[in-house]
């Protein structure tokens, strides 16, 4: 918490009064490392709080040069690799940085994010705009439940003046006990029309055949699909009329199953479901296109 709340206060970020930025903000990390739960994707080596790939570190740590003189980012980069960021010192300053910078990497981006609508954000981390309604709402659940009172600000919950610092944490699932098999972050391969910022709203209530948060154990699309602790945790999340993908979906329970199935069946919930594959396929092909750029000179 000391190492986030230094960077939002941090004259180059300056959001420590912008209280839609810092849920914004907090709500894309909590996308892309489902939940907290994970900085590192063993599958394309991508590390960080957002999914980013080996041939965009150097670019990042350049660009946290830039906006905090004197440091040697690039050096500790090059020297400390994916541990670099992960570190909370590093691994906050280098999401601000591409915030700030570094998405210019995606086709079309490059703009101050902290400025930019939560859909642009998306767009602009992922390629791609895609519903991150979930991980929105879950934040701003988060920070009117827990508000801080900071010099000048009222801790009355959230109000578009009011100001929470980010001290108080997401409700993580429990950490998964093996390596993860697909890439932490979803992603995309066509950029698409910016919309407007996703305003807060109640929890999604379940499908009307089913009533339940339960695991997620298609492994296609769920890389915590085998662990066993997040059956209770989903159906805690539930109970609250949440249900984050992942890790969980809405379905039935086995009683509530088997009772449909003698019944005659019934249509099981679909909810989207991340991949993870895009953000880091999406970084990979700009570096091709750069790489390939330079050999044509």
């Amino acid at each position: 918490a000391a190492a986030l709340n230094e960077v939002l206060a941090d004259p180059v970020v300056d959001i420590c009064g912008d209280e839609e930025a810092i849920r914004k903000f907090l709500a894309q990390v909590a996308y892309e490392t489902g939940y907290y739960t994970t900085v590192y994707q063993p599958a394309d080596g991508g590390a960080g709080l957002i999914h980013m790939i080996p041939g965009n570190w150097a670019v990042n740590a350049g660009d946290m040069d830039a906006l905090w003189p004197g440091s040697s980012y690039t050096a500790k980069a090059a020297s400390m690799g994916k541990s670099f960021f992960q570190t909370p010192a590093y691994g906050w300053r280098s999401v601000a940085a591409w915030f700030k910078r570094t998405s210019r990497v995606i086709g079309g981006c490059g703009e101050d994010l902290f400025e930019e609508s939560y859909d642009r954000q998306t767009r602009c981390i992922l390629s791609r705009v895609v519903d991150r309604s979930e991980a929105y709402d879950v934040v701003g659940r988060c920070l009117s439940e827990n508000p801080v009172e900071v010099e000048g600000v009222s801790s009355a919950p959230p109000t578009s003046q009011g100001v929470p610092v980010a001290t108080t944490s997401l409700q993580s699932p429990p950490a998964p006990t093996t390596s993860r098999t697909t890439p932490a972050t979803p992603a995309a391969t066509t950029p698409a029309t910016t919309a407007t910022t996703p305003a807060a709203t109640t929890p999604t209530a379940p499908p009307p055949s089913v009533s339940s948060c339960v695991r997620n154990t298609d492994c296609a699309a769920n890389p915590w699909c085998t662990q066993a602790s997040y059956t209770a945790w989903c159906a805690a999340q539930g109970a609250h009329g949440a249900c984050p993908a992942p890790q969980c979906k809405w379905g039935a329970t086995q009683q509530q199953a088997s009772l449909l199935s003698v019944a005659g069946g019934a249509r099981g919930a679909h909810r989207k479901r991340q991949r993870f594959l895009g953000t880091a396929l999406m970084q990979q092909s700009r570096l091709l296109e750069r790489s390939s750029v330079a050999e044509e000179l």
